[in-house]
């Protein structure tokens, strides 16, 4: 099919961290799977905005390795607080442009546009007294439904979107978050790696579940087994007392690492007995689909969120139960378990990796 019109398409982002790949990664590879793997007729002219990165960083983090990205125009950076509650006349959206915000769900702009809202997360719409007012400053339901078309990266934030935050099913698209793992081989980790060890792997949050975890694996692992627990807190408070609580249960046995850079998180991941996920909340649970493209069995609660990306390939227990973890974590070190899930873990993985995905996006541009 040949497309004859420039499609002019704008990506807001909150906070673009280049430590962080949550929004900063996404978007860059986003970009670049749709505007780069298609064919020459097929045109898009990609702007990048976000309020805390300056203009030619931007260009030149996105630039020097995608070079169809931001094209011939250097992104500029404006306030999701001036998209919000102005209605800014701005140059650089043009009628019929469409714009994907993961930040602020929607824009004023005295422009015909065609608004896509996706968040990361929807935590913050579902279980807003997990947030400060801070963090919920950007979560107006009315906002939310103004919007074009509403992205769920599953079956379960679809629903969620359509019944808590009253978003119409007509505007909600199902596009699963798609998990790209690029492990350089010969990558090494400073941090010395025992040979029997469990990882947990995400910002340390109390709704986590990291205490339940902890007692568990403390009571049926053998001396010789560690627990990895990767990820910083906003909470220093909480992480305090929780690394007491740690070494009070059992000693150097569990390992705080703090933040890791993906590589060396990867590479942790790949050489674990297991990935445990204790989540009593989530949305889309991509440390379990990294997991699983890396070869690692994965034991997990079994909320909704996880059930309706993972079904049978992960091991499941019930997250306010201690003895059905204990079980699951005795089940997992079981060699035949392990290489059950890791044979169907594979397999799920790849139903989200980029080829599989993007197509899915472009389609959706299209459809406008």
């Amino acid at each position: 099919m040949c497309y004859k019109k420039t499609m002019n398409l704008y990506y807001i982002a909150d906070r673009i961290d280049p430590k962080l790949y949550s929004e900063y990664g996404y978007i860059k590879d986003l970009a670049y799977e749709v505007t780069s793997k298609y064919g020459s007729d097929e045109k898009f002219k990609v702007m990048i905005f976000s309020p805390n990165v300056t203009a030619r960083k931007l260009q030149r983090e996105f630039d020097l390795e995608h070079d169809k990205v931001a094209r011939g125009r250097t992104p500029k950076i404006i306030s999701s607080m001036i998209y919000r509650y102005l209605k800014v006349p701005l140059r650089a959206f043009s009628d019929g442009s469409i714009v994907h915000c993961f930040a602020c769900p929607s824009i004023k702009t005295t422009r015909d546009v065609k608004r896509i809202f996706e968040p990361i997360s929807i935590k913050k719409y579902t279980a807003p007294h997990l947030f400060n007012d801070q963090e919920r400053l950007f979560t107006s339901i009315k906002d939310v439904s103004r919007c074009d078309v509403v992205i769920a990266h599953s079956r379960y934030m679809a629903n969620e979107l359509e019944s808590k935050l009253f978003v119409n099913n007509e505007r909600i698209r199902i596009i699963p978050r798609a998990v790209g793992v690029k492990l350089d081989k010969d990558h090494k980790v400073d941090i010395k790696l025992p040979d029997k060890y469990l990882v947990f792997a995400g910002r340390i949050e109390r709704y986590k579940n990291l205490e339940r975890l902890m007692r568990a694996f403390s009571a049926v692992t053998s001396k010789d087994v560690k627990l990895f627990i990767t990820g910083d807190a906003k909470d220093k408070d909480y992480l305090k007392k929780l690394k007491k609580f740690s070494s009070q249960l059992c000693g150097e046995r569990i390992v705080f690492t703090g933040y890791l850079p993906k590589q060396d998180l990867w590479k942790i991941m790949q050489n674990s007995m297991a990935v445990c996920e204790p989540s009593y909340i989530n949305d889309f649970p991509e440390t379990i689909i990294e997991a699983q493209a890396l070869g690692t069995p994965v034991i997990a609660s079994g909320i909704e969120a996880h059930r309706s990306v993972c079904e049978d390939t992960i091991l499941y227990f019930d997250p306010l139960n201690e003895e059905d973890i204990k079980e699951a974590i005795s089940s997992i070190l079981d060699k035949k378990t392990s290489e059950s899930l890791i044979k169907k873990g594979r397999a799920n993985s790849a139903l989200f990796s980029w080829e599989e995905i993007a197509p899915l996006y472009r389609d959706l541009y299209m459809s406008f």
